[in-house]
């Protein structure tokens, strides 16, 4: 049976062959749990040694996001041991993890619907958008289907908020909204109106809703914040909002802190 240390090697290994940039990552990430049960079997593990790590790093004052981001990947080795059959089970199972915590405005689900079903379809459609690429509202403005090619938005250069290309992959529901604003000419923008007057919709339609102020950053912010809850690593959710340090990324849209 091998040891938590020797088995995070194995883990390593396969996560370097299916995952770009995981090795770096996760060895910085699984730092505690080595300390913490590295020269143990992998079988002699518990759950309650999996909350004592837990409870070690709320002591140390580690950042909510960065004891998610560390459990989440420990429970991880821990699942590739269930799968080869070397445990039963795995000791993480029912502990219960803290949550990446969003800065600033983001809509629930049930907010997002609320809202377009108040406003028209076109801007039902922009929200949809918005919230489902992240784009900035400038690069919002001036996308046209010239950008869209097999399932992506590709965005040149010449639109992009910091002057380099990126691209972003569609949902359904965003590929059907921006077919429904398809404009006549390919080289047109699907949305006409300026970026302030896009605000000023949000603006009036949350303040009828009784809610707090609310802009296209928000939507922006939205995007980022469930791509972060969904387990999304923060080097591909820095790729597609466009920025350049993934640690601004993750301390501004899901608040993981650093994961040194």
């Amino acid at each position: 049976m091998p040891t938590f240390g020797s088995w995070v090697l194995t883990y390593l290994d396969r996560a370097a062959r299916t995952r770009n940039g995981a090795v770096e990552r996760d060895v910085a990430l699984l730092r505690p749990a080595v300390q913490a049960f590295g020269g143990r079997r992998l079988d002699r593990v518990t759950r309650r040694d999996c909350e004592g790590m837990l409870i070690g790093m709320v002591a140390v004052g580690d950042a909510f996001g960065t004891m998610w981001l560390r459990c989440v990947t420990a429970r991880k080795v821990f699942r590739l041991a269930v799968d080869d059959g070397l445990i039963d089970e795995n000791p993480w199972d029912g502990v219960t993890l803290p949550k990446p915590v969003a800065r600033g405005r983001v809509l629930t689900r049930g907010e997002e619907w609320e809202l377009k079903s108040r406003v028209g379809r076109h801007w039902a459609n922009l929200i949809t958008v918005a919230v489902g690429t992240g784009l900035r509202g400038a690069e919002l403005m001036n996308v046209t289907p010239a950008h869209r090619m097999a399932g992506t938005l590709r965005l040149t250069a010449d639109i992009t908020t910091d002057g380099k290309a990126r691209t972003i992959p569609l949902s359904p529901d965003v590929e059907r909204a921006l077919e429904e604003q398809t404009p006549h000419d390919a080289s047109a923008r699907y949305w006409s109106c300026t970026e302030s007057s896009a605000s000023a919709v949000l603006r009036t339609s949350a303040m009828r809703l009784g809610w707090q102020k609310l802009t296209l950053r928000d939507l922006r912010r939205t995007f980022g914040t469930r791509c972060a809850e969904g387990g999304m690593p923060i080097a591909r959710l820095q790729a597609l909002m466009g920025q350049s340090n993934p640690r601004a990324t993750a301390g501004y849209y899901a608040h993981l802190g650093e994961h040194g």
